[in-house]
C-alpha cells in the first residue's frame, strides 16, 4: 500500500476516534441529541433486542435507559471508555456504565443502588458516522447488582 493510502487510513482512523470521543462527552454532558449525531441516519444497532434498532428506536431505548439509571445528580448514566481499538472504518472498545437505579428498568422497580455495566461494543464508521453498532453488556451482571436476581453459587 502506498503511504498516501496509509496516511488516508490513519486520517480514517484518526477521524472517527474523535468523532466517537466527541460522541462519548455529549453523552456523559446529558445531550442525547449530540450523542446520536455520532449515528448515521441509517444506523444498525445491534445487541439490544432481536433485531436490530433504527436510531429513532435507539434514541427511545438511550431515553429510557437514562431515566432509570442516570448518574446522581444528571440527566445521564456516566459512559466510560475502558480502552480502544481502531482499524480502518472499524472501532471497538471495552465499556463501564455507571450510575442509579433510579427507575422501573427490565421490570424491576427503582432500587436506588449505585452500579457498573461492563461491555464491549463495536462501531463500523462511514463518512465519519457509525453505521452500524454491535454491543454487549453483561445484562445478567446488572440485574444481579440491582438485587433482581441473585449471583451464582461460587465455588
Amino acid at each position: 500500500m502506498p503511504v498516501t493510502s496509509l496516511k488516508l487510513v490513519r486520517d480514517c482512523v484518526d477521524d472517527n476516534t474523535r468523532n466517537f470521543a466527541k460522541a462519548v462527552s455529549c453523552w456523559n454532558r446529558g445531550d442525547l441529541a449530540g450523542y446520536l449525531q455520532l449515528y448515521s441516519d441509517d444506523v444498525r444497532v445491534f445487541g439490544y433486542g432481536p433485531s436490530p434498532m433504527d436510531k429513532r428506536t435507539a434514541a427511545s431505548f438511550y431515553e429510557t435507559l437514562w431515566s432509570a439509571l442516570g448518574e446522581e445528580g444528571q440527566a445521564s448514566p456516566t459512559l466510560t471508555i475502558q480502552e480502544g481499538a481502531a482499524d480502518g472504518d472499524l472501532f471497538a472498545c471495552r465499556v463501564t456504565l455507571s450510575g442509579i437505579h433510579r427507575g422501573s428498568f427490565l421490570g424491576l422497580a427503582p432500587t436506588h443502588r449505585g452500579y457498573a455495566l461492563h461491555g464491549m461494543t463495536m462501531l463500523r464508521f462511514a463518512n465519519g458516522r457509525v453505521v452500524e453498532r454491535w454491543a454487549c453488556e453483561d445484562m445478567f451482571g446488572l440485574l444481579v447488582q440491582l438485587g433482581g436476581l441473585k449471583a451464582p453459587c461460587s465455588a
